[in-house]
């Protein structure tokens, strides 16, 4: 049995939640094991909730009680939820798949940008890991240095994956905002940048979240969709000729955004790492500020159509994770434990 952890599992709000939710069906058509996912919905609604709820903690005890011998626990971490107190409830999950000789997986969705209490937390749950799953080199090298653990790189889909609609022509008047609304966004920034470059209203930006989200911006082109489903948003981003992306500090591969962007042929805006900012298909700019995404939308409104034709044509002949490959990166951490072990 594998049994997969996660909070808000196929939830709008929580992208780790999408994921983990995507995963488990992935699991369910690629691989002919027993599979279930437990989930508790917490943490979504602001900093109290996020701090005092105890609902991951018990659904730690409620795993615990169902682990069977040999069983794989694969925990997806970071959750919203951020109470320490699951570190007692880790200690108890621990045990009892030590005693049952199971395995404990721990996919790692963020490391290094993490605060000082979710960087405690995580530090607990590596330790109590048999096996870690991160997305990028950089992780993957500080984990083997600092805990002596094995670690394995896997690929993060987009949870958007539904085909194409046809009959959609690019319009490259039409831009896309897509994501929660965070601190680690500069949102702000990049619409009063919108503001300024969009005074003649020729232009519009459709801003796609589940968040809250009052809309200052609605005579400057600006249009709040509001929990699309799935379907829709796909539709959107056939329309969009470019996908904003105010990432703070920067735009790395690993981005949801930035994949679903690349997905259905958009052209990506932002400030990208230093992986992906000298690729010819995206815009870069040289950071968030309001200057530097209206120096981005107007490097986007100069592009003559060959240029614009081109990086589309460059991002539709590159290859995209689909979440059967991420399972197979999974299984093959898998069985290098059992392997190990065996």
């Amino acid at each position: 049995m594998i049994h997969i952890i996660c909070n808000n599992a196929n939830s709008k709000k929580d992208g780790i939640g999408d994921y983990s939710y995507n995963l488990y069906l992935s699991f369910l058509r690629v691989e002919d094991l027993e599979v279930c996912i437990h989930s508790a919905d917490s943490g979504t609604k602001g900093k109290i909730d996020q701090l005092s709820s105890m609902k991951m903690s018990k659904l730690f005890e409620q795993v615990s009680n169902q682990i069977r011998p040999r069983d794989i626990v694969i925990i997806e971490y970071p959750f919203k939820e951020c109470n320490v107190l699951i570190v007692r409830s880790l200690k108890k999950l621990r045990d009892t798949i030590s005693r049952q000789r199971g395995y404990l997986v721990l996919s790692l969705h963020e490391y290094g940008r993490v605060n000082f209490l979710r960087k405690y937390i995580i530090k607990q749950f590596i330790v109590s890991s048999d096996v870690v799953l991160v997305t990028d080199k950089h992780t993957k090298t500080i984990i083997e240095r600092e805990f002596a653990k094995p670690v394995f790189l896997r690929t993060i889909p987009s949870n958007i994956f539904e085909n194409p609609i046809e009959g959609i022509e690019k319009n490259r008047k039409v831009y896309i905002y897509f994501g929660l609304i965070t601190k680690a966004k500069a949102i702000d920034n990049m619409l009063q940048a919108w503001k300024k470059f969009n005074v003649n209203n020729q232009n519009t930006l459709y801003f796609l979240t589940s968040s809250s989200f009052t809309n200052d911006y609605e005579q400057d082109g600006v249009k709040f969709l509001a929990n699309l489903e799935k379907k829709d948003v796909v539709r959107y981003f056939c329309m969009a000729g470019f996908c904003v992306l105010p990432i703070i500090p920067c735009v790395s591969a690993i981005n949801a955004s930035y994949k679903t962007a690349l997905l259905y042929g958009c052209v990506p805006i932002g400030h990208f790492d230093e992986e992906i900012s000298q690729e010819e298909f995206c815009i870069n700019v040289d950071g968030t500020s309001v200057d530097d995404f209206l120096h981005g939308y107007h490097i986007a409104q100069s592009l003559g159509d060959s240029e614009y034709k081109r990086k589309v044509s460059i991002i539709e002949s590159m290859p995209h994770p689909t979440f059967e490959n991420t399972v197979k990166e999974y299984m093959e951490a898998i069985d290098h434990l059992i392997n190990k072990v065996a």
